[in-house]
């Protein structure tokens, strides 16, 4: 009592759309109901000697930086910690936070101490972005007018003189948030440029558009005065663009926390050309500050014939020109790190197919291979297991194998490969009810194989019943 069940990989796509070559389902329309005891075994197998080189392998670029380094490198808003001042005069503790921030935020961010030691100029030197401090460090440390700077402020002196506070004690108190100009926003047009506007209704308009539970603008007619009222709301920031501020006479640009800004009288002369418009940030994620900037690098899926291709777009994906990977005439990889600070890690697939002996390399030097670069992933062997035989021992462990097949890498991608087993392996069968049968290929890593997307497998079983 025996017969033979054939599983193409392209079978059933009505069932089974995800079928691949190294992972399908079939369905049994008629269903096995067996009885007694059986076993099945792999007779042979056809598949395409092709894979793909890559198949989201992963690298991971890790590197000290300063502040000023990690913040251009990120696209998100980051929260930059201050120390807690020890005990000390009041103004010992304002010189020393001053020079904490000018340390860290150099060439970004200055502080500077008048000669009466009385008053702190803030000068932000890029126009990248915008600088948001905390309420301790903003009210009661420097007693600044505003929460937010931005490099067009037109006020950047302590609106009142230092003087004493009470000695932060929370870690959580002292910080500066980082906010790029480019992060998530909803910019908010309140005047089209060459149109004009009066102060009543530019009032009715912003009200309009801009939320009430972010901010509201008001108009004080005795003396001209405009005046914002920002809602309390940790959440968002509100920036108004450079041209509005100035139309305004508002002394600072942006408001983070609950506040108010009451300016001078506002002066709408030679201003009508330009466009007036605010835009609201939302903070929906701040990261930390970390003296280590980590990036991953995913290689796509892709297939490649020849290493030279294959390096050139490793090098594009990595897109760094401190990492650059190159390949000898032995077609042994090398690469070359030309930053102190650099860590490149591997995982043990991209390493295993590079043929480098270790999976991270840091700081400046060359380093080469041990063997060739394999554009075939180093698979040396398909290990074919199905959900319909019992588990079998391999190594030290247990798995549902039907057969191992030596895997041979082609140059053309195109042929294709059959492997006959003479002695084939029997295993016992798991159940005597069969209405779907599942194989999966994998390497010797225990991935699935990455064959082409046009790859076909095909398996023939054979069925036979013991006695």
């Amino acid at each position: 009592m025996s017969f033979y069940h054939i599983l193409p990989s392209n079978t059933s796509p009505n069932y089974f759309p995800k079928n691949n070559a190294s992972q399908y389902s079939t369905p049994v329309d008629n269903p096995y109901d067996l009885s007694g005891s059986w076993e099945l075994a792999l007779m042979n197998m056809t598949y395409t000697n092709c894979v793909k080189t890559f198949n989201n392998d992963t690298m991971v670029v890790k590197e000290t930086c300063s502040v000023s380094k990690f913040i251009y490198k990120t696209t998100k808003p980051v929260k930059v910690p201050l120390s807690l001042p020890k005990k000390g005069t009041p103004l010992d503790i304002i010189y020393n936070i001053s020079r904490e921030i000018n340390t860290k935020f150099k060439g970004i961010l200055s502080v500077t101490e008048s000669n009466d030691k009385k008053y702190y100029t803030w000068k932000f030197q890029v126009n990248k972005g915008f600088i948001i401090l905390s309420q301790t460090l903003q009210r009661a440390v420097f007693n600044l007018w505003s929460d937010v700077l931005t490099a067009y402020d037109l006020d950047s002196q302590n609106y009142h003189p230092v003087g004493s506070f009470a000695l932060p004690t929370n870690a959580d108190d002292l910080f500066i948030i980082w906010l790029p100009s480019s992060y998530k926003n909803q910019k908010i047009v309140v005047k089209k440029e060459h149109t004009t506007i009066k102060a009543e209704a530019l009032v009715e308009y912003f009200n309009a558009l801009v939320p009430n539970t972010i901010a509201s603008l008001f108009l004080e007619k005795g003396n001209n005065h405009f005046k914002t009222i920002k809602c309390h709301n940790d959440k968002n920031v509100i920036i108004f663009s450079k041209e509005f501020l100035k139309a305004l006479n508002v002394r600072h640009g942006g408001q983070f926390r609950k506040g108010m800004q009451q300016f001078l009288e506002y002066d709408f002369h030679d201003a009508f050309k330009s466009e007036w418009s605010v835009s609201i940030y939302y903070l929906d994620e701040i990261i930390p500050y970390s003296p280590t900037f980590s990036r991953e690098i995913v290689l796509t899926p892709v297939s490649f014939k020849k290493q030279s291709n294959a390096i050139s777009f490793i090098n594009k994906q990595i897109n760094d020109d401190r990492i650059v990977f190159s390949i000898n005439k032995s077609n042994y990889m090398e690469l070359t790190i030309t930053d102190k600070a650099l860590t490149l890690t591997f995982s043990n697939t991209l390493s295993d197919i590079f043929a480098f002996d270790k999976i991270s390399y840091t700081g400046v030097g060359k380093y080469s291979a041990s063997d060739t670069f394999s554009l075939s992933r180093r698979i040396q062997y398909l290990f074919i297991y199905s959900n319909i035989s019992e588990y079998i021992r391999i190594g030290d462990t247990e798995a549902p194998l039907l057969a191992v097949v030596p895997f041979n890498a082609g140059e053309s991608c195109q042929l294709l490969t059959e492997k006959v087993f003479k002695m084939p392996m029997y295993v016992r069968l798991l159940a005597n009810h069969i209405s779907q049968i599942d194989i999966g290929i994998y390497d010797g890593s225990g991935q699935l194989v990455p064959f082409l997307d046009d790859s076909v497998t095909t398996l023939r079983l054979h069925f036979q019943q013991t006695t």
